[in-house]
């Protein structure tokens, strides 16, 4: 009979864990992880979730803060001549209104679920918020003038403002649509 030990060692330095076990093999995690969460009603209500850590094309859903799956953020878009601020030509497609002029110096975002890199957007026109590149053809490029998100991509193609909503219910889909509600399409970035 071959007895085999099992030990395990756990040392906590500099903020990191470092778990050895008898294969040998090193895990390393930070000790105190930070997750970002981005929620709704100012903070307040439900979070920006990658539901069931699905990936690419998988829907954002809403959810208790502290949950897993919830590190969300934004990160400036340098999409505007190389700044990240609204300019009198760009990012909006001005078709009827002038969007640009409305909104002139207010910073564009991306939403960005940091494990993975991708970010909040939509290309199917159903109005539901997925996990996309960050590129302007996947309508991850938003526009804030204080804590509502304006969705560049279907407020260019529809003349229609559309704001990032939360969809109000556990599992809920965030949702990019034209009807603004203070609560719901209003969002703060915690930790």
């Amino acid at each position: 009979m071959r007895f085999l030990a099992i030990f395990v060692v756990v040392a906590v330095i500099g903020g990191i864990a470092y778990t050895i076990n008898n294969s040998g093999k090193t895990d390393y995690r930070a000790a105190n992880a930070i997750q970002t969460e981005f929620c709704a009603q100012w903070g307040s209500g439900f979070c920006l979730n990658n539901w069931n850590n699905g990936g690419y094309g998988n829907t954002v859903r809403m959810y208790r803060s502290g949950a897993t799956n919830e590190n969300f953020s934004a990160h400036f878009a340098n999409v505007c001549g190389g700044n990240h601020f609204v300019t009198s030509t760009c990012p909006f497609n001005n078709r009827f209104h002038d969007y640009n002029h409305d909104y002139l110096n207010d910073p564009i975002y991306v939403i960005k679920y940091n494990p993975s890199g991708l970010c909040v957007g939509n290309t199917n026109a159903d109005g539901r918020g997925y996990l996309k590149n960050c590129g302007s053809g996947n309508g991850a490029w938003f526009v804030a003038p204080g804590s509502a998100y304006i969705n560049v991509s279907y407020t260019s193609n529809t003349n229609v403002l559309h704001y990032l909503c939360s969809g109000g219910v556990s599992g809920g889909f965030v949702n990019i649509n034209p009807t603004y509600a203070s609560g719901t399409c209003n969002w703060s970035q915690g930790y």
